[in-house]
């Protein structure tokens, strides 16, 4: 198993969507797409979180733009600290 840092909780997936979709929307649609993927637990590794933003990016509307730049958000914040962001990839 990963180290935590390089896992996402449940709830922090939530939270970086429920500014723009609201708590219920943002709890709602991450447990969709988790549930779709057949995923569970109270966290994801980084390919489960950014499988989860993805299909949830395929959504049409508010939901699939914020999934969009959450998951730019998401990639970033599991790049080593360390490493210059000139060369950080996406």
């Amino acid at each position: 198993m990963p180290p935590l840092a390089a896992r996402r909780l449940k709830t922090d997936l939530v939270m970086m969507l429920s500014e723009s979709l609201g708590q219920e929307k943002a709890n709602e649609t991450v447990a969709a797409a988790a549930q779709q993927l057949q995923l569970s637990g109270r966290d994801f590794d980084r390919e489960e979180t950014l499988a989860i933003l993805e299909l949830m990016a395929s959504s049409p509307g508010l939901v699939g733009i914020v999934a969009r730049f959450a998951k730019a958000r998401a990639i970033l914040s599991f790049m080593p600290s360390d490493e210059p962001a000139s060369s950080r990839r996406t």
